[in-house]
């Protein structure tokens, strides 16, 4: 592009080369700077950025069970549904590294904006941009905790249950109120 010192007000400049699709060459911009020889990326849906990861000599995955190796880029691509999206979403973004990149292509559309939203919340996600108003970037800041497992049976035995309280205060509390754990007598 020309230095141009002085312009006549109201007239435009035009660029010497016009870009085909801006939003296109942003986001290969982007993914030559996460991607490099050593780099891991997985694939869902349709998408031609998977195409410039392997341009840009990185491993594309192409599956989703089985392997467990880290992730440094998720690509969720365009015409993925809710159900299938759903259905590969545990085990694809638990291989995701720490620090990795989640790139949700159609973010707009309805499948791609409630996850977007729900990754809006998680404390384990950071969103980082908006590419175009269509490519969602969101990076993993911390891996899920493990939730407990709520199913397990209560069991009464546990040393826990049994023991009585020590203190002046739960003695007094004791001698008031008496231990009614055991059902009431009421046959006499």
């Amino acid at each position: 592009m020309t230095k141009t010192d002085t312009l006549p007000a109201g007239s435009l400049r035009k660029l010497p080369t016009q870009r085909e699709n801006a939003r296109d060459d942003l986001v290969a911009d982007y993914v030559g700077l996460l991607m490099d020889e050593t780099s891991r990326a997985l694939q869902l849906g349709e998408s031609w950025i998977g195409a410039e990861c392997e341009r840009r000599k990185a491993i594309l995955d192409t599956t989703v069970g089985g392997d467990t190796t880290p992730l440094d880029l998720l690509i969720l691509g365009d015409k993925l549904g809710f159900s299938t999206m759903a259905e590969h979403w545990a085990t694809a973004s638990a291989r995701l590294k720490i620090g990795g990149v989640l790139l949700v292509s159609a973010a707009s559309q309805a499948p791609a904006a409630r996850l977007c939203d729900t990754l809006f919340i998680d404390p384990n996600w950071a969103f980082e941009d908006m590419i175009g108003g269509e490519v969602a970037v969101f990076r993993r800041i911390r891996k899920p905790r493990t939730q407990p497992d709520t199913l397990k049976p209560v069991t009464t035995d546990t040393p826990a249950a049994t023991e009585k309280p020590a203190g002046l205060m739960s003695g007094v509390m004791r001698t008031l109120f008496k231990d009614r754990s055991a059902p009431l007598d009421r046959t006499r």
